[in-house]
């Protein structure tokens, strides 16, 4: 028999190969140490490397070795752009070129020039608030009224704003309010200076001149106010009264009636009734006048009205026609007044508004028989024979004085030869 094979030893199991990590994260599988590198001959010990901390040791030293070692952080490489995928670049945005300008030195003369109108606009904007406080304040107090301290203000105004037309009307109103008429009319005149065509300054000169009694300088200015604005209500008023004082009173009929076509109906300045009582009155229209002369505001009573126009008989006789037409407005019956005033119509030539008024006189005492001899010789000097007989008739049947005063009357002597004439001077 074959003779057995001897039997093999038996090897002793593996060891599992020592493992570590580097400080680049790669597996090293260690089965023999790692011996130092040895450097050529004639190299310096300078120059010689430094071994690593596992030169000469075992795997399980070095990994001892490493794990007490940390290893140092590897920055991470950039990425490769070129092998990475294609991504389209994002388009930089468009460079904004600026010029740079050069700064140029501003001259001085400029800088000056610039400094001032600063100056001048803020003082100007300042200036127009105490202006408007100055004025708010004088207005208060022409309210309460302080005319002199407002006055003050607005001279303080006008010292710094001369021209200021608005504040100088203000002034000139305030000098006429303290009856300082001189001062106002100056006023007044230097706003036209500084402004020819303000109407309202036309039209205070017209009235301050009216009130002097300078009454073609009134009506100086007061024609320019009315060519400055042919429509204004205060033109033709003051106008018209101009026009009465100058007697010219036709021509404030005119302006009168061109302020409305119902002027009665109208409400205007006492001045302008009175004016009105007058022109109407003195040119006869005796019943219109009244009417105006109502709306008046009369300050006296009927007898120092009528003693006035008694006065005023021998001096002007218009003033007379005025002042016995207020005391009838005073007093309707007042009988002797209508009688003057019948006697001034007469005067005048106006035998109808004469005839008016003695009728008016019949009206208070019918049995006067002085009324029906006047009504009698004013209607033979309008040639009303038939009325004038009428009237002499009953004069003669109440007083039979005024026979022989008929027959030296000159109105009758174109009716002396006529019959009824002689058969009414016949009665006993």
């Amino acid at each position: 028999a074959p003779s057995p094979k001897p039997a093999e030893p038996v090897k002793p199991p593996e060891k599992p190969a020592q493992v570590f990590k580097s400080s680049l994260d790669e597996t090293v599988k260690m089965d023999k140490p790692i011996k130092p590198a040895v450097p050529p001959k004639g190299t310096p010990q300078a120059a010689m490397p430094t071994p690593p901390p596992y030169a000469g040791k075992t795997s399980s030293s070095v990994e001892e070795t490493i794990k007490l070692e940390p290893s140092p952080k590897v920055p991470v490489p950039p990425r490769d752009t070129k092998s990475a995928v294609n991504i389209p670049a994002k388009p930089e945005p468009a460079k904004i070129r600026i010029r740079k300008v050069s700064r140029k030195r501003i001259h001085p003369i400029y800088k000056v020039f610039l400094t001032l109108l600063f100056i001048v606009i803020v003082v100007f904007f300042s200036k127009n608030k105490i202006t408007k406080v100055l004025v708010t304040n004088a207005e208060e107090k022409l309210l309460i009224p302080k005319y002199k301290s407002a006055a003050n203000n607005f001279k303080i105004i006008l010292k710094y704003e001369p021209r200021n037309t608005a504040v100088r009307f203000k002034l000139a109103q305030t000098y006429y309010k303290m009856r300082m008429h001189t001062e106002a009319e100056e006023e007044y005149k230097k706003i036209l200076k500084i402004k020819p065509d303000m109407f309202q300054a036309m039209v205070e000169l017209g009235k301050l001149n009216i009130q002097a009694g300078m009454f073609k300088e009134a009506l100086s200015y007061l024609k320019r106010a009315r060519s400055v604005s042919p429509e204004s209500r205060d033109a033709k008023i003051y106008l018209g009264i101009g026009y009465e004082k100058s007697k010219e009173y036709d021509e404030a009929i005119t302006e009168f009636k061109s302020i409305s076509p119902k002027l009665e109906s109208e409400e205007l300045p006492n001045e302008a009734y009175l004016s009105m009582g007058k022109a109407w009155g003195v040119k006869g229209f005796h019943k219109e006048a009244k009417e105006f002369l109502k709306k008046a505001k009369l300050q006296k009573i009927a007898v120092e009205y009528f003693e006035t126009g008694i006065v005023e008989n021998e001096i002007d006789p218009d003033e007379a026609i005025l002042n016995f037409t207020k005391a009838v407005v005073k007093k309707s019956d007042f009988l002797e007044a209508h009688e003057w005033l019948g006697l001034m119509y007469r005067k005048k030539g106006l035998y109808n508004s004469a005839i008016d008024c003695y009728q008016n006189v019949l009206a208070i005492n019918p049995k006067l028989a002085k009324a029906y001899f006047s009504l009698s010789q004013l209607y033979a000097l309008k040639d009303d024979k038939t009325n004038a007989l009428v009237s002499l008739e009953k004069a003669v049947k109440l007083d039979k004085n005024y026979i022989k005063l008929a027959k030296n009357s000159y109105e009758f002597r174109e009716m002396q030869n006529s019959y009824n004439f002689k058969r009414i001077l016949k009665r006993r």
